[in-house]
This record gives structure tokens, sequence and C-alpha cells, in this order.
């Protein structure tokens, strides 16, 4: 790293002290020592869905991350302009996830429950937009140009995360990441530096 880099990066922590003080907060030194990163669905749930409700409205009103058993389940609510408000309930099983300098993809399989909150029109709206494939493929379709590489098709979802902004900053250049479980509350990664 140069001195620019080093700069930079300090100045991203700064912005950035809020996240980083609840996630180092909840970390475990012996953990981090061995190469274990768990993240606990708690500071997830302050932290990380602020920053995307803010991102996704108005579309998104409230959104929460529980991992139990191996799975990623997220509880959602929102509002799908003429379809309405609706309720939406996501389970994911991770089949792999590779972090590695040159390649960030991630494949997991997912099912889906959303239910319109709506009138009967709005309901039957919110049925046509899944249609066949699926709310999650619609919706990754709709929004391909803001979420370039992530891809559903009804049961799998698909993300190259070397397309997202954050995968091609330098901190994750270097960083090897390998999944191992999602449970009683926490998601947890084993993590090495190359």
């Amino acid at each position: 790293m140069n001195d620019k880099t080093i700069k930079y990066w300090m100045g991203q922590a700064v912005r950035n002290r809020e996240l980083l003080c609840a996630l180092l907060g909840s970390l475990r030194a012996e953990d981090l020592e061995s190469g274990l990163l768990c993240l606990s669905e708690d500071v997830l749930n302050r932290q990380l869905a602020p920053v995307l409700l803010s991102a996704a409205s108005p579309f998104l009103h409230q959104f929460q991350i529980s991992f139990a058993n191996n799975m990623i389940f997220i509880d959602a609510r929102g509002s799908a302009k003429q379809a309405g408000p609706f309720h939406a309930m996501l389970m994911f099983s991770v089949e792999s996830l590779q972090f590695e300098p040159g390649s960030h993809l991630l494949r997991a399989r997912y099912r889906e429950d959303v239910r319109s909150l709506g009138n009967p029109a709005q309901a039957l709206m919110l049925k046509m937009f899944a249609g066949n494939r699926g709310f999650l493929s619609q919706l990754f379709s709709a929004f391909s140009r803001k979420l370039p590489g992530i891809t559903a098709d009804g049961s799998v979802l698909s993300a190259n995360l070397d397309l997202l902004p954050v995968a091609s900053s330098l901190p994750f250049q270097h960083l090897k990441l390998r999944y191992l479980a999602c449970d009683d509350g926490y998601l947890k990664l084993q993590f090495a530096f190359v």
C-alpha cells in the first residue's frame, strides 16, 4: 500500500466510525487471531439495515436478518408503487462462496414467500409481477443496472461481487473468505490475507 491508499482508508474509517466501532465491539479477539470472523445478526440489523433501507427507499421500509440452522432468513416489508404494500420472507442456504483475489462469487439456494398487504387488485398486480420466475428474479432483472452481476432464477441466487465497487477496493483484493456456517445468530466465515 502506498501513502495515498493508506490516507484514503483512514478517511473511510473515520467516515464509518460508528459502523466500525459496532462491528469491532461485537468481535472476539480470540476468533480473529484464529482467522474466524463471526458477524452477529444483532449488529447487522442495527448497523446494516439502516444503510439498506436508505438505499432501497422508498420501496423497502423494514428489514431484519437472522441466522439459524445454517440458513440466512430475511424478513422485509415494503411498498411496490401500484402493487402496494408487501411482506417478504426469504430463506437462503449458501452453496458456495468464492471470495479471493481475482474472483468474488456467491451462489445460494433460496425460497421466497412474498405476500401483498394491499387490496385484492394490488395482490393480483404483485402476483403478476412475480410471474413464474418469482419476486427476486423479477426484482433483480428490473434493477440490473443498479445491481450488476446479481441474478435469481426462482431457486438459485448468483452474485458476481467483482461487479460491485467494494470488491475492487484494495483491502478486498487481498482478502480470502470461506463460508463456514450460519447458526445461533452468527454468520461465520474463515478469513485470511493473501
